[in-house]
Formats: C-alpha cells, structure tokens, sequence
C-alpha cells in the first residue's frame, strides 16, 4: 500500500510538473518541444540509470554473488537473505558481496523480481548474524516498497527542471549559440545542486520506511542494535559525488544534502514503532 500511495504521488506530482510548464510556455510563446525535451532526456536518463544499475555497480565494485550451497561467510549471508525473504514474501533477490572496509549494504535493480543487494566486506566484520539480518531486512525494505522506482521519477522529474530551465536561461539570455551553451551549462551546473535537495529529502524519508519494514520482520531491538554498530563506524559519503550515495544504509547524517537521517532520529521513529 505504500508503494502505491508513493507511485501515485510521484505520478501526481510529474503530471503537475507537465500541466505547469506547458501552462507557463504557452503564456511565454514559447515553443513547446522544449518541454518534450526536457523530460525525454530527464526521465529517460533516470530510467537508463535504473535499469543499467546492477550492472554498473557489479562493474564498479568487483562484486562476488553468493549462492545456495555456499560455505563460510557466503553460505551464511545467503541463508540470512533467504530467510528474510521468506519471511517478508519477497522474491529472493540476488545477494552480492563486495570488498570494501566501509561498512555499508544497499539494494538496487528495477522491479521485486529483478532486485539485488549488495554487502561490504566491512559491513560483515563489523555485525553478527542476528544484526546482519536486520540490515537485510532493511534493504528487502526497499525492495518492497519501490523504493527503487520512486526515487528514479523523482530523479526523472528533477532531471526534467533542470534541464528545461537550464535551455531556458540560455534562450533568453545568450546573444549567440557559444553564449546560449555556456549560460545553459552554468545553470544546469548550479541547479543540478539545488535538485539533490528533495532527491536526499527523499532518501531521508524512505530510510524509516524500510527500518520499519525490517523492525517488524526481526525485532525493534536487532534493528536498533544493527543501527548502533553502524553508527560507531565512521562512513565517507559524498551525495554530490557518490552515485550511490542513496541507497547505502549507512550514510552522512548532516545538512541538506544528507541522505540519511539523523541516528537518533532513527531509532526513536523505530522506538515508536
């Protein structure tokens, strides 16, 4: 139901965003494929990124899956996630583990069925099985509420402002194509900044919907304890420079640009579960 309520909200918003913009053009004379494309390359740009996004991040990180049959820590992380999936009525998704001291989980791929998570090396040193399968809990969260989706049409639709208003700056204010170009690039630039505001916004809102999820699979106290570990261990996230940066279950807690909330904030919303 959450996922519904989130998609029809996405859906409203978007549908506003074109009804404005058309809406604004017309007033201004201006012509109207600009607005076509904005959101073929904003929202296709987003799309391209979900459904490229397993294979971008397997590449990028040298990622080992693990499977059924697997002994050691692989074995045991895959029965973790089978576990949880099983008790969330989830699709088991792919599980991968990738080396890296930064502890650190996160869940991407496009539908339910086509969905991976992902796990650092650091993550698996630093929690024990019952914490460890909090933060699968946590990641199937997302899976389950489409949070994957979601988050690509806001990114789309963000996409979309920026680069419509960005080609609207260079029309009225260039006096030739090199200054049209340079004008349009600058306040693509600037408000590409001003868009990760409701993207991390987002990020933020969603990180409690999927703590939620994993506290009822699992317990308040485990998710609790899972986040407490997290939150001794230092983590180096830049949203503006980590692609990623939204998806991890563990990342920079300040300003606006931060992806997750607050800890405390966090566990007190788990609390009042």
């Amino acid at each position: 139901m959450r996922s519904l309520k989130a998609l029809a909200l996405m859906f409203a918003v978007n549908l506003l965003f074109v009804v404005t913009l058309s809406a604004a053009l017309a007033i201004f004379h201006v012509r109207m494929h600009l607005v076509g494309f904005a959101l073929l390359f904003g929202f296709g740009g987003a799309f391209l990124s979900l459904f490229l996004s397993k294979w971008l991040v397997k590449r990028m990180f040298h990622m080992v899956q693990v499977h059924q049959g697997d002994t050691g820590v692989n074995g045991q992380v895959w029965q973790l996630a089978a576990e949880t999936a099983q008790k969330a009525q989830l699709p088991m998704p792919e599980i991968w583990i990738y080396a890296d001291d930064r502890p650190n989980a996160f869940a991407t791929g496009a539908t339910r069925h086509s969905a991976m998570i992902a796990v650092s090396t650091g993550l698996l040193n630093l929690l024990d099985a019952g914490t460890l399968r909090s933060v699968l809990g946590h990641e199937m969260g997302h899976i389950a509420n489409g949070d994957m989706l979601s988050t690509t049409l806001l990114m789309g639709l963000m996409n979309s402002y920026v680069i419509w208003m960005g080609n609207l700056a260079g029309r009225y204010l260039g006096n030739n194509v090199l200054t049209q170009l340079v004008i349009t690039i600058a306040f693509e630039i600037g408000l590409s900044f001003l868009a990760l505001i409701p993207i991390t916004a987002y990020s933020r809102h969603r990180e409690y919907g999927a703590d939620a999820f994993s506290a009822r699979l699992w317990g308040k106290e485990s998710m609790i304890n899972a986040l407490r570990r997290l939150e001794s261990a230092p983590v180096e996230v830049n949203p503006r420079k980590d692609a990623l940066a939204t998806a991890y279950i563990h990342g920079p807690m300040g300003g606006l640009f931060a992806t997750h909330p607050n800890m405390e904030k966090r566990i007190a919303a788990i609390r009042a579960l």
